[in-house]
């Protein structure tokens, strides 16, 4: 997917923005314009980082940035190579798909639904886990106070705005909530911050410390429960085989290991090939040596009777998709 890789040069696009107006040099202006338009080559939704960075420069510079020729420059070369892309694109319907769903499928933006999803279940559960959303939402009432964290108020405004606009998308995808991470884990720090700058006193500090600990130490708690079942490997007959195949055959081997289209089979056999079964024969045309299954059904059957059994056990079997060589014996 391509979201860590827009998500971490929208990061860096901002950094090279902080630094340009830092020091006024021009190669960081440079670094900024390369970046951001890679950036949004690989998805268009980097767009909402220009607000973060258009404000850090305004109040920063003021009127000023407007004349400066590499201004424009930097915002051209950003923006020209994603608008030839979509030229090409357009020009091109029979490879397009449908995306408008994204934008408000189902009418859902504003409804009940819509926060729930996004703010109770995201936010609140599946990114803070509930303690760190409360230092989130301390941080988020703190952070336009000062000059230098009102950039991560203004951050985490525009990937408000970006969930808002592409509503359905957002609901749909919890994968698309990941631009927030960044800002919103600086504003957690920011909320402890102003809750324990709020103590007058040294009864009063420990009392705000023991709270604010005591949601982080829930957040993490929190978290672990929803993620601890990613660790799991619920069928422990994949990795026996995989050991089994890693064992056997040779390292360059293109394995064909179904599961569903789930790539976890093939990940414990250490080798490349393919997740998914059938049309075993064109996958071989493509280069697959060895098939491994869990699941003995019609097409184990067929390519057991066809080619090389290598190994079978009452939980998998290994072929190898080499027809054997029958011995002829002379009379």
């Amino acid at each position: 997917m391509p979201d860590p890789t827009f998500v971490a040069l929208s990061i860096l696009s901002l950094y090279w923005c902080v630094v340009w107006v830092k020091s006024e040099k021009n190669r960081y202006a440079w670094a900024l314009m390369f970046t951001f338009a890679t950036a949004l080559l690989v998805k268009p939704y980097a767009i909402f980082m220009s607000l973060p960075m258009f404000y850090w420069v305004v109040i920063n510079w003021g009127t000023k940035i407007f004349k400066k020729p590499l201004a424009y420059l930097v915002v051209l070369g950003s923006f020209l190579p994603l608008a030839l892309w979509r030229y090409h694109y357009f020009l091109h319907p029979e490879g397009t798909f449908a995306t408008t769903w994204l934008l408000n499928g189902d009418g859902i933006r504003f409804k009940g639904s819509f926060f729930r999803w996004l703010i109770f279940d995201r936010l609140n559960r599946l990114i803070f886990a509930t303690g760190g959303f409360a230092l989130f939402i301390a941080g988020l009432f703190t952070s336009h106070l000062k000059k230098n964290t009102s950039l991560f108020f203004v951050w985490t405004l525009s990937v408000l705005l970006y969930m808002t606009i592409f509503a359905k998308g957002n609901v749909n995808h919890d994968y698309y909530q990941l631009p927030i991470v960044a800002p919103g884990v600086v504003l957690v720090v920011i909320g402890a911050r102003s809750l324990l700058k709020l103590a007058k006193t040294k009864l009063q500090y420990l009392t705000n410390f023991i709270l604010v600990s005591g949601l982080l130490i829930l957040s993490l708690a929190l978290g672990w429960f929803e993620v601890r079942g990613f660790f799991n490997i619920n069928n422990p007959a994949i990795v026996e085989a995989g050991k089994k195949v890693d064992e056997i055959t040779p390292y360059d081997a293109l394995v064909i290991a179904p599961y569903q289209g789930d790539p976890s089979f093939l990940y414990q056999t250490n080798r490349h090939g393919w997740p998914v079964g059938g049309d075993a024969e064109k996958r071989m045309a493509s280069g697959a040596t060895y098939y491994v299954t869990t699941n003995k059904e019609d097409e184990f059957a067929r390519l057991k009777a066809t080619y090389t059994l290598v190994f079978e056990n009452d939980q998998f079997a290994i072929i190898h998709l080499i027809k054997p060589v029958v011995s002829r014996v002379e009379p």
